[in-house]
């Protein structure tokens, strides 16, 4: 898929975006290494880093007018970036949606997740769940 109808996809995906839904917008960044400016040179070869996961999550308000996103970011020790992290970020991540949802008196019923569908990280038949 060319990356300009994957984008137009998307646009169309949220702004037709159900009451009753959420869209998931997520990709891992590139582990951020943790340095300070006055590292030795052994310190070099044994630099900390942590895995970024950025996910803006969009929906719509409870009146439906108007469509929102809310970013967030999960950091991991773990550099793997494996679809474990991955199923345990969304785990939390639509429990909490659900919740909300649910306190405004909706259920989330659809749950659309985009990404750049590197298999390792993002296995659909894992993250598919009744």
């Amino acid at each position: 898929m060319h990356a300009k109808s994957k984008v137009a996809l998307e646009y169309e995906c949220i702004d037709n975006l159900p009451l009753n839904a959420i869209a998931v917008l997520l990709d891992f960044s590139m582990n951020y290494g943790h340095e300070h400016q006055d590292s030795t040179q052994q310190e070099w070869w044994s630099a900390h880093q942590t895995t970024l996961l950025p996910v803006v999550v969009y929906y719509r308000t409870a009146d439906g007018t108007l469509v929102c996103a809310r970013s967030h970011v999960y950091m991991s020790a773990d550099l793997s970036h494996s679809n474990a992290f991955v199923q345990h970020v969304m785990d939390g991540l639509i429990s909490d949606y659900a919740k909300e949802f649910q306190s405004s008196g909706r259920e989330l019923e659809h749950v659309v997740i985009w990404s750049d569908g590197c298999a390792s990280q993002f296995k659909n038949k894992k993250q598919v769940r009744c």
